[in-house]
């Protein structure tokens, strides 16, 4: 087991330091815990003098008693107002020592009342004082000019708020733009997921931290000929890239103008397989285009006419100009308009793809596309020509501009965007390519803080259990099994059958019949398979070590489970998403704590390669080239953007297999279509692998992407499905708790460590319902926020923590364990907001926080509140530490070849 010989790092940008300076509410919370321990003092005393009242009630005289009985049930009430009111004609019938006990209590409760009060206005100044230094937090580089990715009306929002313009001043709208404005810059210093300015990325070799600085993009090598297009150089300190499903729309509306559809490449799909009578490719089924919904893909068939015949004669390496393929068509038709009718209905069917002459991954797509439509020979050619050039100026001004620019630049793009679809007579692009028409990527500007290659080292044997209990728990083991017994049925007796073929007896099925494949559902191998994996887990569980809020688990206990799992079957990489904490652990300067597992194979790295470089002669991009050339020489990438900018990356592998409407150009590369590849079914491994029957070898196909394979097409899911990926959704304490049985939603679990590394942190999971005070946290009430800090203490969480707000339905989706079907849009797109699958840093004591906690708690119906302890703390970043903010890092592992 060795670490990969690169590591890829995410710092956010906005130091902690900065931020908290002016969003202190100590003076406030000060009151508060007097406040509390006065509640605490009254209430005891309150019971004790409640019982001794009621000890010296009379027998007698019956206006006395009746009095005496009053002040016992005022005091047991709390209501000290009536107790001094009434303590005058009592003091001769009570014991002096006991008196003076009463008036010491409402003396106790009037000090309550005012130190209430004056919680309030600490609170109330403490927002004052935040508010002065928003203006500031707002005009921090990692923060406007990110704010500007996120959408206009959001920007333009906090803008006028933090400027005193006119939106701001109604109270509501106030305050969500100061929660808005709070979480952002929290989340710019403490969650360094990449976003625009928010967050900065490098990459280094494990034991060279430093050549991870000054990280800016590098220049194609000339001596490599296997690059057909390299990175640019530039001195810019972000990187960014049209939207590329933006491009993709502006590509789909070009061939509806004179002079479009010459100007451009016709791709043929790359599943077309030509029969003596037909041909057949998938597709998109006729009628399931319905706006809003998940088109239904199936293999579709046409009959080979004498115009399919010229088309393919046309385009013997699946891919040729428009006009000579137009040229072809209308020596069939006699027509040349009726040939452009034929292919937009080609277009239309999926038979064909309209693209520039450009590799998919090119970081210069936008530019060469530019070029494309300045050549074109026609006026509306050139007219859109001019508006995609104010399209570019996002790529080619907007990282350099400051915010003013910047908005201009956006402003330009939208104009750009109207115009471009009137000329074109289409509809506009969807409104989240509206809001997101650029992304902006930040390369590192200084090495790493945290960084120890010693703790990496130290914590190896760790990381291998932990990678055993992620391949056990990872839904693909049973989704293997379960497509290779789909498959044993479909195959007979045959060994492999055309993918196509293989599509087309998938897609045949239902909706509920593809998802219980995937489930493994009546499949022998895959119940064996739980039941030995639930059987694997409770071993774990009777490993564990209870210590003071700690579970201890050794690593070794892990793998010899795992043994006894018979269909097991490990990836041989695997990425950790770690950062580093200091006194985590007894005995510990740093540990190594995880916050999740992903694919290995360089997947969750690759997107890095077209913009982060390093010093001398290392690379990312070189170094993982290097690494899969040596160590998975055969490793197949999937050339599949979909239109999602996540998806770019340079080239990484020599095999790569073109998804329909794929572009992949390239010297020393080896593209594949996957018309002339087969499905083989592995009855050794109880698996499937994509098969090159001219070869006789297997492509072993890994998607260099980042795309999450929920609410995608089929086909793609399909061949994912096909992949060592590693998709578990990092939970390895509750599951081993829950031991392969239903999972328990709610409770406490404490810190899970797994051999020297933290692998769990501590958590406690809580129905929003059980909340009682959450409708009004969300209103600013300062008793509500009073009563819920006494709720948090009492069940021991903490101050500093990261919420996650999520129902069961949408954790299962997200864990793969759904067996929800569904082809609405709208059911998979809350899914992809952050707020559902990332969680949330709070600090239970900013109101700002709290309130946006409260309102996130009550959106939606079953919320269940999971509360992690925040770990890297927040005491790990300041002078004394040496780290301004938190960095996350991407440790790869691979098996020794």
């Amino acid at each position: 087991m060795s670490v990969s010989p690169y590591v890829v790092y995410r710092r956010s940008r906005l130091p902690l330091g900065e931020l908290e300076q002016g969003m202190s509410f100590t003076a406030a919370w000060s009151r508060v815990d007097e406040l509390r321990a006065l509640r605490e003092e009254i209430d005891t005393t309150a019971a004790a003098l409640s019982d001794r009242i009621g000890e010296s009630v009379p027998a007698g005289d019956e206006r006395v008693r009746a009095g005496l009985l009053r002040l016992r049930r005022d005091v047991h009430n709390r209501r000290h107002e009536r107790v001094a009111a009434q303590l005058a004609p009592l003091r001769p019938h009570l014991d002096p020592e006991l008196l003076g006990a009463v008036e010491r209590w409402c003396a106790l409760c009037a000090r309550a009342e005012e130190c209430a009060r004056e919680g309030a206005r600490e609170l109330e100044d403490g927002r004052t004082a935040a508010a002065r230094g928003f203006r500031a937090l707002f005009e921090h580089d990692a923060m406007e000019r990110s704010l500007q990715l996120s959408g206009d009306q959001l920007y333009r929002g906090l803008r006028d708020f933090v400027l005193g313009g006119s939106g701001a001043r109604k109270p509501s709208k106030a305050r969500v733009r100061e929660s808005s404005l709070v979480n952002f810059a929290y989340r710019a210093s403490l969650k360094p997921s990449p976003f625009g300015r928010f967050t900065e990325i490098g990459a280094f070799p494990p034991d060279a931290p430093g050549t991870a600085a000054p990280g800016r993009p590098t220049g194609p090598d000339p001596s490599d000929a296997s690059d057909t297009f390299g990175l640019s150089d530039t001195s810019d300190d972000s990187v960014t890239t049209l939207n590329r499903l933006l491009v993709n729309w502006v590509l789909a509306a070009l061939p509806r103008i004179p002079g479009g559809l010459e100007s451009g490449l016709l791709v043929l799909n790359s599943t077309l397989r030509r029969g003596a009578d037909t041909v057949e490719f998938a597709g998109v089924a006729p009628g399931t285009r319905d706006e809003g919904h998940i088109a239904t893909e199936t293999v579709l068939g046409m009959r080979r006419e004498p115009l399919i015949d010229a088309l393919l004669a046309a385009m013997p390496d699946g891919s040729a100009p428009a006009v000579p393929v137009l040229r072809a068509l209308t020596e069939v038709t006699g027509d040349e308009e009726l040939s452009r009718k034929v292919v937009h209905g080609l277009i239309r069917a999926g038979v064909l793809f309209f693209r520039p002459e450009v590799d998919d991954h090119d970081p210069d797509y936008a530019a060469k596309l530019a070029a494309m439509l300045a050549a074109g020979g026609t006026p509306q050619t050139r007219e859109l020509s001019g508006h995609f050039a104010r399209l570019r100026r996002l790529e080619t001004d907007f990282a350099r501009a400051p915010a003013g620019e910047r908005r201009n630049l956006l402003d330009s793009a939208h104009e750009a965007i109207t115009n471009i679809a009137g000329l074109c007579q289409v509809s506009p692009p969807p409104e989240a390519v509206l809001k997101s028409p650029v992304f902006e990527d930040t390369p590192t500007s200084v090495p790493p803080q945290a960084w120890d290659l010693a703790t990496v080292r130290r914590s190896l044997p760790a990381l291998t259990g932990l990678w055993r209990l992620a391949s056990l728990m990872d839904n693909g083991q049973i989704r293997r099994l379960g497509l290779h017994a789909f498959a044993t049925r479909v195959l007979g007796d045959r060994r492999s059958m055309p993918f196509l073929d293989f599509f087309r007896a998938f897609s045949a099925l239902g909706d509920q019949e593809q998802v219980d494949v995937l489930m493994g559902r009546g499949v022998p191998a895959a119940a064996t398979y739980a039941a030995q994996r639930a059987e694997a887990l409770r071993t774990v569980r009777e490993g564990l070590v209870p210590g003071d809020g700690t579970v201890h688990l050794d690593p070794a206990a892990v793998e010899a489970a795992c043994a006894g799992v018979d269909d097991l079957r490990h990836t041989e990489s695997v990425t950790f998403r770690t950062q580093f904490a200091h006194g985590a652990l007894p005995g510990q300067d740093r540990t190594l704590v995880v916050n999740g597992v992903l694919t290995g194979y360089g997947v969750y790295f690759s997107r890095f390669g077209s913009f982060i470089g390093g010093d001398g002669d290392w690379s990312l991009r070189d170094a993982q080239r290097e690494h899969l050339d040596r160590r998975f020489p055969g490793q197949t990438d999937l050339n599949s953007v979909l239109g999602f900018n996540f998806n770019l990356h340079p080239p990484l592998t020599r095999k790569v297999v073109d998804y329909p409407g794929g572009v992949t150009l390239g010297a020393g590369r080896t593209p594949y279509t996957l018309d002339r590849l087969e499905v083989r079914a592995d009855p050794a491994t109880r698996s499937l692998s994509l098969w090159d029957p001219e070869a006789g070898e297997a492509l072993d196909l890994v998607p260099m992407n980042f795309l999450t394979p929920i609410g995608v097409p089929l086909l793609y899911r399909l061949l994912e499905a096909l992949t060592p990926s590693n998709r578990y959704l990092w939970k390895p304490l509750d599951d081993i708790l829950d031991a392969g049985g239903p999972a328990a939603h709610t409770g406490g679990a404490p810190r899970l460590v797994v051999g020297d590394v933290v692998a769990d942190r501590r958590s406690w999971t809580v129905p929003a319902a059980d909340i009682a005070m959450l409708e009004e946290l969300s209103r600013d009430s300062f008793e509500a926020l009073v009563d819920f800090d006494t709720w948090r203490l009492a069940r021991g969480l903490p101050r500093h923590a990261f919420v996650l707000c999520q129902t069961p339905e949408e954790r299962d989706v997200m864990a793969g364990r759904s067996r929800k079907v569904s082809r609405r849009w709208s059911d998979y797109e809350h899914l992809r907001r952050a707020s559902v699958h990332k969680p949330m840093y709070v600090d239970f004591r900013n109101p700002y926080l709290v309130r946006s906690f409260a309102k996130s708690a009550l959106s939606r119906g079953d919320v269940l509140v999971s509360v992690r302890e925040c770990l890297p703390s927040v005491d790990d970043y300041g002078p004394d530490t040496g780290r301004t903010a938190a960095e996350e890092f991407f440790v790869e592992l691979c098996t020794d070849k």
